[in-house]
């Protein structure tokens, strides 16, 4: 832990006490070695020192840069560290008794300076990230390094979209530059990346069969496209001539897609894209959420009725539609709703509050709502797990958060972005949970309690203590590894 102006606090979290204090010579960043013997500084003066992580002394100090530090990576043997410099520059450091040697220096072809590093899992490659020459390299600083070895057009910051495909073959996230990107869910290997929309693409959805994704965003734009191919099938523009931007789109499991765009009713199209129906109540304009109930009957739609400019919470609600009927079933009212989704029953919906900074659970068939915890600042998304018992919530804090359904009580919170939770979606196995970030960062994160095991196991530094393992995963003794 960091301190102003200059200290390091190393605290034992077992005991919740302070083990030692450590002063640098300037404001530093921290990091620990992958072994757990050093503790590596990154200063404002334009150096970096290594700490006794057991005694607090220094080690070694590196010299170099011509300008201030602004990141700092281990590579996994412990014995190498990177720095990168508000210079322009990175640069890879043999550590020793004998002291620090310079192995490579890495230019950037910016001059605001180097402002994030890290080592791949084996050592042989590091990424860098400029600060403005919008892109991410990637070095090899293998044996026979010194060699740019790939260059990576960088997230441009704008909101992101999400979904899983329904077999849980594919996952699929857009960045701010309009192009969308399908991952393969077993390897997470790219299979397609392609470029749809003309700005940020703000939601996904892939219709039941797997095939087809429909993305809309800043442009105005619905293009439904094989995820396979990518070759559109058909594109569906708003009736008025200005654009309108896309807030949300949604399959329904009986093949047709629901579209909501800022200021218009919601469009219904089938498969080919022909309109179907639409919902117009009292000029309500869409606040930006539509879900289906998974038996695709009923359409639960966020909005904000009459014409008024002035913000008044009594003209926000949710209207469930019955598909059927044309009529509304339900109407949740006095909600600002920018996310919302269907239990797996059908029962129950879960909105995002966001004037509350909270999430509800609205039971229809009771007519009561239970409210989430408060206390963890703007909610962003929500999401319901393939059984039900869990609700996901994505924070502008960074944070992802796992709820009991029934009780509303926090399980989990999950610490990794570096800036505020677009989207997040469940696997639909449940196994695992995806999120992706403004900055264009799609992370995947275990659930099953096998693969958490699996994943504790290959990253200790020493071996669980049946302590930890109470701790840690419930159990009286630690697992076999």
């Amino acid at each position: 832990i960091t301190g102003w102006p200059h200290d390091i606090t190393v605290i034992d979290i077992g005991a919740g006490e302070e083990v030692m204090r450590i002063t640098a010579s300037n404001w530093v960043t921290p990091a620990w070695s992958p072994d757990g013997r050093w503790i590596a500084t990154a200063s404002g003066d334009g150096t970096a020192e290594i700490w006794d992580a057991r005694t607090g002394e220094m080690w070694l100090t590196l010299f170099g840069h011509s300008s201030l530090l602004l990141a700092i990576d281990w590579a996994p043997d412990s014995e190498r560290i990177a720095t990168g410099s508000g210079d322009g520059t990175a640069k890879v450091w043999q550590l020793s008794d004998a002291g620090p040697q310079e192995l490579l220096t890495l230019a950037s072809r910016d001059v605001s300076g180097v402002g994030g590093l890290a080592f791949s899992p084996d050592g042989t490659m590091l990424l860098t990230g400029d600060f403005r020459d919008n892109a991410i390299k990637v070095w090899d600083v293998g044996i026979a390094g010194d060699a740019e070895w790939t260059n990576l057009p960088a997230q441009v910051r704008a909101e992101g979209a999400l979904a899983y495909a329904g077999d849980g073959s594919s996952v699929i996230a857009s960045s701010g530059d309009g192009s969308v990107t399908v991952w393969d869910a077993t390897n997470y290997a790219e299979t397609l990346v392609t470029h749809q929309h003309d700005g940020p693409v703000i939601s996904i959805d892939i219709s039941p069969d797997g095939r087809w994704v429909a993305s809309g965003g800043e442009d105005g734009v619905v293009r439904v496209w094989d995820r396979y191919t990518g070759q559109v099938r058909f594109t569906h523009r708003a009736a008025a001539t200005e654009a309108s931007r896309v807030e949300a789109v949604a399959w329904s499991s009986d093949g047709v897609l629901a579209i909501a765009r800022d200021g218009d009713p919601v469009v219904v199209v089938d498969s080919e894209g022909d309109q179907v129906d639409s919902l117009d109540v009292e000029a309500g304009l869409v606040a930006g959420a539509l879900a289906w109930s998974p038996s695709g009957d009923r359409l639960a739609v966020s909005l904000v009725t009459g014409d008024s400019e002035r913000w008044d919470i009594t003209r926000h609600q949710i209207q469930v539609w019955d598909w059927q009927t044309g009529e509304i079933a339900d109407s949740l009212m006095e909600t600002t709703s920018s996310s919302l989704a269907f239990d797996p029953s059908g029962e129950r919906i879960a909105t995002v509050d966001v004037t509350l900074t909270s999430a509800q659970v609205w039971d229809l068939a009771s007519d009561t709502v239970n409210e989430l915890d408060r206390g963890s600042g703007a909610l962003q998304d929500i999401a319901w797990s393939p059984d039900g018992a869990l609700i996901a919530t994505a924070g502008a804090d960074g944070a992802i958060r796992l709820w009991a359904a029934e009780t509303g009580v926090q399980r989990l919170a999950l610490h990794g972005h570096r800036s505020s939770v677009d989207k997040v979606r469940f696997s639909p196995d449940g196994s695992t949970l995806a999120s992706v970030a403004p900055d264009g960062t799609l992370r995947i994160w275990a659930l099953d309690l096998d693969d958490l095991i699996d994943l504790a196991w290959s990253k200790l530094s020493r071996e669980f203590t049946d302590a930890d393992c109470q701790a840690l995963l419930g159990v009286a003794e630690c697992p076999d590894p």
